[in-house]
């Protein structure tokens, strides 16, 4: 498995809320703005340290010889929502926009998007249980109160630090939105809200696929760091890859990608949002 900054030779699409600023890590010698979707409103963009200013679509940076910048800064000025285009190369960019037609090796192939993009809420390691009695469902089942429950049915989870309950369950169908429900005997309890915890005993994943050649994460959060790589992953003990807030990071790998938040991200967790890059 690997990751970094890497060259682009498709478009890279981003979305812009009101007043939003984002930085995006990417090495390349040339950019080339193709599209904005406020047409009344140009977006603002620097390139390394320099400042942002605004750039018309069609706006071309090239690079002295043999330098090459690592970041680009957007900032969308306007009160609505934009969505701009651009490409990145460690060459010249002409405009991609054009379709090449003709018969290519496959590994010569552009990429495609194979999602548009697709979603996924990356949990904290561990969080706590409320301060709150276990409920006595019926039937073998126990209700765990969890304010805001972000586990989805069938979802493994360690419970730790409790007097009756510690083990690792599979989250039942019938939770609620503030109770997760789990198969074992009912023991009268009233978590302390302290140390009681449930998390996932596996963090949330994208799924390997032989045909992958890279994944372009975002993380949607404005505070919270994401961390990401194989199963030994966790937040609060800063295993593995960080992503920043607000920013994307290009990750090559055929292998399964796994994503865990920050503890003081809180129940609700960071909401992803990816594109998998494939062979065609």
């Amino acid at each position: 498995m690997s990751s970094g900054l890497k060259s682009r030779n498709f478009p890279f699409t981003i979305v812009l809320t009101a007043g939003q600023r984002r930085t995006v890590h990417q090495i390349g010698a040339s950019f080339f703005l193709s599209s904005n979707s406020l047409t009344a409103t140009d977006v603002q963009i620097g390139i390394d340290n320099d400042h942002v200013r605004a750039w018309p679509v069609g706006y071309r940076y090239v690079e002295p010889v043999g330098s090459t910048f690592e970041k680009i800064k957007l900032y969308n000025p306007s009160a609505f929502a934009m969505t701009v285009t651009f490409w990145v190369s460690l060459g010249v960019i002409n405009d991609e926009r054009t379709t090449v037609s003709g018969t290519v090796d496959v590994d010569l192939t552009p990429n495609t998007i194979t999602s548009n993009p697709a979603q996924l809420v990356a949990l904290p390691d561990t969080m706590l249980i409320d301060n709150a009695a276990a409920v006595n469902v019926g039937g073998g089942v126990v209700g765990i109160p969890v304010t805001n429950n972000p586990f989805a049915t069938g979802e493994s989870v360690v419970i730790a630090n409790t007097v009756n309950y510690d083990g690792t369950y599979t989250v039942l169908g019938s939770s609620g939105a503030n109770q997760v429900d789990i198969t074992v005997a009912f023991n009268a309890e009233n978590f302390d809200g302290v140390d009681d915890s449930i998390g996932l005993s596996v963090p949330r994943s994208i799924a390997a696929d032989a045909d992958r050649k890279e994944i372009i994460v975002y993380n949607s959060d404005a505070a919270e760091i994401v961390w990401w790589g194989d199963t030994n992953v966790n937040g609060d003990n800063l295993l593995g890859c960080p992503i920043p807030p607000h920013e994307a990071l290009v990750i090559s790998t055929n292998s399964a990608i796994y994503f865990c938040a920050e503890n003081s991200a809180g129940v609700a967790g960071v909401s992803l949002s990816y594109n998998d890059m494939t062979k065609v």
